[in-house]
């Protein structure tokens, strides 16, 4: 069984494993860039935070990225 305490980490880090990928691709990945950026700023927010709901919100936000 797992919960959002174990698997929010695992979800940051395999975004920014997916933000270096949109690095690679160039100027073509900028979009994408932004919007993982965008994301991982607000789950970093909200861990630090440590707001029940916000970490929550970011880890429902960072399973969308793709």
């Amino acid at each position: 069984m797992s919960s959002v305490g174990i698997e929010f980490p695992k979800e940051m880090e395999r975004a920014r494993n997916l933000r270096q990928a949109y690095v690679d691709i160039g100027p073509p990945g900028q979009f994408g860039l932004l919007v993982i950026n965008g994301v991982l700023r607000e789950a970093e927010l909200a861990e630090a935070s440590g707001d029940v709901v916000a970490i929550v919100k970011a880890f429902h936000m960072l399973k969308t990225l793709s």
